[in-house]
């Protein structure tokens, strides 16, 4: 098997195609124990790229899973940017140890690297956010840098990802700081497509324009009430319906 063969460029005419993100979706509390379950849907021998401090949250809970699925991982613990040399290099080690999954686990920069080194090694990905600073886990695009750390563009990809897996207890330990960014982030959505119009209606788009404006004004106002509860109840690290809810619209409506 070869490194694929991809565009680097980021097109000024984006695939008409709607991709709506994730193939799979799930969001519960104790999900961690049965994410190997998860990735056996997919693969047998998972490529892991995590973040240092991700992987430390999960490992104790997710190894045991993956184990009795018997399936054999290599890990990657990145601490650099999602570039596209740093993506290349590491699907060329996935290839040459016949991984057949990628698994990202950690925040936005390593769910989109695992996007791209997925990209390039011909393999679906399977992410697991351990913060919802970001949609990056849910989204068909990465991000991409140079490695020195400077936005480069963005990649974007012609396939869902295969699931997202979020574990609410992971979620509800990570700093608030995280919470209250991935709110923002979402909640400028709606402002971001009202590109400075006070008001959209159908009769002036397309469908598929509008309806996403409906979702992002719905998304800011459940944030808006909503969001406030949320943060108090990550910072006391317990998980709530408002925790999940929040969870829900930063990662996946967004």
């Amino acid at each position: 098997m070869k490194i694929k063969e991809v565009q680097k460029m980021e097109k000024v005419i984006l695939d008409p195609a709607i991709k709506f993100g994730a193939g799979r979706y799930r969001q519960e509390e104790h999900l961690l124990e049965e994410c190997g379950k998860e990735i056996a849907r997919f693969g047998k021998k998972p490529y892991i790229i995590a973040g240092k401090r991700a992987w430390e949250a999960v490992r104790e809970r997710l190894v045991p899973g993956m184990e009795e699925e018997k399936l054999e991982y290599v890990l990657e613990i990145y601490p650099e940017t999602c570039s596209y040399e740093a993506a290349k290099e590491y699907a060329e080690k996935c290839i040459q140890a016949r991984c057949d999954e990628i698994v990202g686990i950690g925040g936005g920069v390593i769910m989109d690297f695992a996007k791209a080194v997925g990209e390039y090694a011909g393999c679906g990905v399977v992410n697991m956010p351990t913060s919802i600073a970001t949609c990056a886990a849910f989204t068909t695009m990465s991000v991409m840098y140079t490695p020195e750390g400077a936005k480069k563009d963005c990649w974007r990809f012609e396939h869902e990802i295969d699931a997202v897996l979020v574990d609410l207890d992971v979620i509800a330990k990570c700093p608030i700081r995280y919470a209250a960014a991935g709110i923002l982030d979402a909640m400028a959505k709606k402002i971001e497509i009202q590109n400075g119009k006070p008001k959209m209606y159908l009769t002036e788009n397309k469908i598929d324009l509008f309806s996403a404006y409906k979702m992002a004004e719905y998304t800011y106002e459940v944030l808006e009430e909503f969001g406030p509860q949320a943060i108090e109840d990550i910072r006391k690290q317990k998980v709530t319906k408002a925790v999940a809810d929040i969870t829900f619209i930063n990662i996946a409506v967004t």
